[in-house]
């Protein structure tokens, strides 16, 4: 994994921030919708992979198109997130 360490301006919330780690993105695989359910206030995807159901488990974070996603299920060659309203509304 490759990490950038780079200097970022503090936030009011974060003032004694002075170093952001982030991920800068090793696509590990292109995974395929397998399915889309609306609950409530959330939408759960299923996403069918195969490489990232080696290690991956509930409680993981999976970045999606950029917006990390909690995993909720792995089962079979799925694994499954819900977003909120927040989330849609801001991501693709």
């Amino acid at each position: 994994m490759s990490v950038d360490r780079r200097p970022v301006n503090p936030s009011p919330v974060t003032s004694n921030c002075r170093i952001a780690i982030l991920f800068t993105g090793i696509i590990e695989e292109v995974g395929i919708i397998a399915r889309k359910e609306r609950r409530g206030p959330f939408q759960r995807l299923s996403v069918e992979a195969n490489t990232v159901l080696e290690d991956l488990k509930m409680g993981d974070s999976v970045a999606i198109n950029g917006a990390c996603q909690t995993v909720v299920t792995v089962y079979g060659h799925l694994f499954s997130f819900e977003s909120m309203e927040e989330t849609l509304r801001r991501t693709t």
